[in-house]
C-alpha cells in the first residue's frame, strides 16, 4: 500500500475554496508513473537478474557495477571470449562465464 501525504492549502480569503486540484493531479501523475515503471520492471521478463543466463550490456552494468562504456571496451578487447553471446547484432554477456573472467582479472 502506498503511503501518500496530501497537503491541504489554506485559503487566503474565507470566500474562496482551497485550491487542491493542481496538487491532486500532480500526485496522481507521480503515482501513475511509479506504478507503470514498477509494472514494466516486473513484467519485462519475470526472471530475476541473478538467475538469467545472459545479460544485456545495460543489465550487466547494473549487476556488476561496471560502466557500459567499459563493458563495451572489454567486449571489444575480448572478441572471441566465451562470455560473449551474439544474437544477431545484439551482444549479450553470459553471466556465469563473465563472473569467472572477472574472478581471474587483476583490474578491469
Amino acid at each position: 500500500m502506498n503511503n501518500t501525504i496530501l497537503l491541504n492549502e489554506v485559503a487566503v480569503r474565507p470566500t474562496t475554496a482551497p485550491n487542491l486540484l493542481p496538487l491532486t493531479y500532480a500526485v496522481a501523475g507521480l503515482i501513475a508513473r511509479n506504478d507503470a515503471k514498477t509494472r514494466l520492471e516486473e513484467s519485462a521478463t519475470g526472471v530475476p537478474i541473478w538467475e538469467k543466463y545472459s545479460l544485456t550490456v545495460t543489465e550487466a552494468s547494473e549487476y556488476y557495477g561496471i560502466g557500459e562504456k567499459r563493458l563495451r571496451s572489454i567486449i571489444n578487447e575480448n572478441v572471441n571470449a566465451d562470455f560473449i553471446l551474439e544474437i544477431g547484432t545484439h551482444i549479450r554477456i553470459k553471466r556465469k562465464l563473465f563472473e569467472d573472467f572477472l574472478d581471474q582479472a587483476m583490474a578491469v
